[in-house]
């Protein structure tokens, strides 16, 4: 029993983790309108990756050297990626400041951000088992009230934005979402 509690405790970790990564790859995502595929594939896993890409970008298309280990991706990046990207950064870093402006979110996403610039290892919202587990998995694992608190409230943005974002990429008003439960009725409650 001490192990399977040990395993189901390592799992709930992994799955919480996955869930504060996916919050930005989420917005990224639903502004470039790319898969989660493309995402990873192009390593556009965060808003200053993002940006970082498109500077690399523009200055490998200028000639100069870029001295960066990013150097094999920029062959599969286009010039209207690029401008996609330029112009969605101000969106995104605003969406990004509008969810770290809930102190509980930003706190829940702090305590279970992995402080790497890696991607997600998994979309936890993706298995509905899962998601009707969250809150045992909150227990699981936050020791105090607070921690169960922020967690939730990290829990609650991640199903939120995960609602609103097509399993293709493609323009969520022109493609219905995904079908989501409500992160309100899941998370917390």
């Amino acid at each position: 029993m001490r192990t399977f509690n040990m395993l189901w405790r390592s799992d709930c970790r992994s799955v919480l983790y996955s869930a504060s990564m996916r919050v930005e790859e989420l917005v990224v995502q639903r502004h470039l309108r790319l898969s989660r595929t493309e995402l990873r594939n192009l390593r556009l896993w965060n808003v200053d990756r993002c940006e970082d890409t498109a500077e690399l970008w523009r200055a490998a298309a200028a000639g100069a050297p870029t001295g960066s280990g990013e150097d094999e991706l920029l062959p599969t990046i286009t010039v209207e990626l690029v401008s996609a990207i330029e112009a969605a950064l101000p969106a995104m870093r605003d969406e990004m400041k509008a969810i770290k402006s809930d102190k509980d979110v930003k706190a829940g996403l702090g305590m279970w951000a992995a402080g790497e610039d890696v991607p997600a290892d998994s979309e936890p919202a993706y298995d509905k088992e899962t998601v009707a587990n969250l809150d045992a998995m909150v227990a699981a694992v936050c020791p105090t009230a607070d921690d169960a608190r922020v967690t939730h409230a990290m829990l609650r943005q991640y199903l939120s934005l995960y609602s609103l974002v097509t399993t293709d990429g493609a323009d969520p008003k022109s493609v219905p979402p995904r079908a989501a439960v409500a992160a309100d009725a899941v998370v917390g409650h």
